[in-house]
């Protein structure tokens, strides 16, 4: 089982527990296999992260150089002095947890917006590419010229 954030679910997933709205009713059953539908709808419920099945996401990995990620690795050294106290050690693994968590979802964030402008400029050349076979009488020159 495995606390993700909602940007890294994807469809084929399994709930490991029930999706729920903040007043309790169930969004999404547990057990159920995460459609693309689904996966696209969470967000806008207000939904920050899901509990999946297994272990399908490597969340250390993606933390990479995030400031997230900088912070949860910190909380080793903020904690050292309290390795016998049972209740700050609990704080520690929540704290940890969540900040790795938020690493993932930046890491994954950034991931989406890089494609995003890659795309973006394959499209720009296309268009480029376009216009320069088709000549340059072929475009309207722009107003002003």
């Amino acid at each position: 089982m495995q606390r993700i954030p909602v940007k890294l679910a994807r469809p084929g997933m399994v709930l490991a527990k029930s999706v729920l709205r903040e007043g309790g009713m169930v969004l999404l059953a547990e057990g159920t296999e995460l459609s693309e539908a689904a996966v696209s709808r969470l967000p806008g419920m207000g939904v920050d992260s899901i509990v999946v099945q297994g272990h399908p996401v490597d969340l250390e990995g993606l933390a990479g150089g995030t400031s997230h990620a900088a912070r949860a690795a910190r909380m080793d050294h903020l904690f050292r002095r309290h390795g016998d106290d049972p209740w700050m050690m609990q704080l520690k693994k929540v704290f940890k947890g969540y900040f790795t968590m938020k690493a993932a979802a930046q890491a994954e964030a950034e991931r989406q917006a890089s494609e995003a402008r890659a795309e973006a400029e394959r499209q720009a050349r296309e268009a480029r590419d376009a216009a320069l076979r088709e000549g340059p009488g072929a475009a309207p020159a722009p107003e002003g010229r």
